[in-house]
């Protein structure tokens, strides 16, 4: 009896419907980093003296633009990749994927409704401060 009853537990499980869509793991996007954001101040040193923080103004209206579908849009640089997808990471890092097959990784030291900090993490210390200047998600 055992027997039967574990085979036909076989045949139903094999007998599933394959045609429903397989449920993948969502990019948990912090509600907080949807929107456009601002460069205000840069953390560097120029290779001789402690690095510190100096006021940015690049005259540009926002320098990073994080949607809720994972895309991302910048202003400035190379044109045809200032476009492409982003990914949050388990241990605070951010991937840029750019449409032009360029990836960077980058450390999301503090995140807050209305401040970002991002770690560039190169050799020498380069962080960015960035304010939020609209909560735009498109």
């Amino acid at each position: 009896m055992k027997k039967t009853l574990f085979l036909l537990c076989l045949f139903f499980l094999a007998c599933s419907d394959k045609s429903e869509p397989i449920v993948e793991e969502i990019n948990k996007v912090p509600p907080e980093l949807i929107g456009k954001w601002k460069i205000v101040e840069i953390y560097e040193t120029d290779g001789g003296s402690l690095p510190s923080w100096r006021t940015y103004n690049s005259g540009n209206e926002y320098h990073v633009w994080f949607k809720f579908n994972n895309k991302y849009e910048k202003s400035g640089g190379a044109l045809t990749c200032l476009t492409g997808n982003y990914t949050i990471l388990d241990n605070n890092y951010l991937r840029y994927n750019s449409v032009c097959g360029g990836e960077q990784e980058v450390y999301i030291e503090l995140l807050k409704k209305d401040s970002l900090i991002i770690d560039l993490k190169i050799f020498e210390a380069h962080k960015l401060r960035y304010i939020k200047i609209s909560s735009e998600g498109e």
